[in-house]
């Protein structure tokens, strides 16, 4: 009994036991790999599912895209190159009997691939998805928000041959209700459903619904990005600047006819800072349904 109190008294032995100890302790590096472990399995868990199979339309509600009349022009020099530039407004309206809505999702947040699914109302309750080709991308400072590709472009065109000698193809669309134009179409709310924010203003965003509401628009002012046609090396004279929403048909709509409106302008001092004026316009489009 003295014998094992001495073995058990002994410094090292105590040592070794303190050691021991510290080796059953869980190290720290385990610790941030299980927390990140856990942070992966809340991401998954919060991933939107893809959507159920839904029945297929009964009576839909469609969106109709149209152009509203174009009401700014302004010449000037691009950012950054200062070659010569003619600006103009663009906003994309509803006019249909449903709301233009797209519901994006993607299955993890580090990966590019979002599916957009145009969402439509039915007439007796509930709604379709269609699923369509468009793309996305997320524009930083100062926007910092998910931008649709292709929504809307605008050109600038021979008078006489109608040869498109310049165009722009937005890139960067959010789409939400920043203008009331036909407030008295059935549907339309007073004030706005689809907010900037709903563009999703985190790059890891996994799900957005973003659109316009009847009777509602998306205006584009002049002097924002992607707004600006080039006129470097074309003289002075006469031209048409026409614009066209969804350009691609990616969207259903009841009426593919009435997505264009233009403008004719007198282009001077091309090789310097544009002037511009405004010589004839597209008769406004209105609403087909009372």
């Amino acid at each position: 009994m003295d014998r094992v109190r001495r073995v058990l008294a002994r410094p090292g032995r105590m040592r070794a036991m303190t050691s021991s100890n510290r080796r059953l302790a869980i190290p720290r590096w385990l610790i941030v790999v299980g927390a990140i472990a856990v942070t992966i399995v809340i991401l998954v868990g919060m991933v939107t599912r893809e959507p159920k199979p839904l029945p297929a339309p009964v009576e839909p509600m469609l969106p109709d895209l149209a152009m509203a009349p174009i009401e700014e022009v302004k010449g000037g020099l691009l950012e950054g190159t200062l070659e010569p530039v003619v600006r103009v407004e663009g906003t994309i309206m509803n006019i249909g009997t449903g709301d233009f809505r797209l519901s994006i999702r993607r299955s993890l947040p580090w990966t590019t691939d979002w599916t957009v699914y145009q969402r439509i109302e039915e007439a007796g309750g509930g709604y379709t998805e269609r699923e369509t080709p468009a793309e996305l991308t997320f524009v930083a400072d100062p926007h910092d928000h998910w931008h649709v590709q292709d929504m809307e472009a605008h050109r600038l065109e021979d008078l006489e041959t109608g040869e498109v000698i310049n165009e722009v193809i937005k890139q960067g669309y959010c789409m939400f209700d920043s203008d009331l134009y036909f407030g008295e179409l059935p549907g339309a709310p007073a004030e706005p459903v689809f907010l900037e924010t709903a563009c999703g203003v985190s790059p890891i965003t996994t799900a957005m619904s973003t659109g316009v509401s009847i009777g509602w628009g998306d205006k584009y002012p002049w002097h924002m990005m992607e707004q600006a046609i080039t006129l470097a090396g074309i003289p002075d004279g006469t031209y048409r600047i026409r614009e066209i929403a969804d350009p691609f048909d990616m969207i259903e709509e009841s009426d593919e006819t009435n997505n264009e409106t233009w403008i004719v302008v007198e282009l001077t001092d091309t090789d310097a800072i544009p002037k511009v004026r405004i010589v004839d316009r597209a008769d406004p489009v209105t609403p087909s349904v009372p």
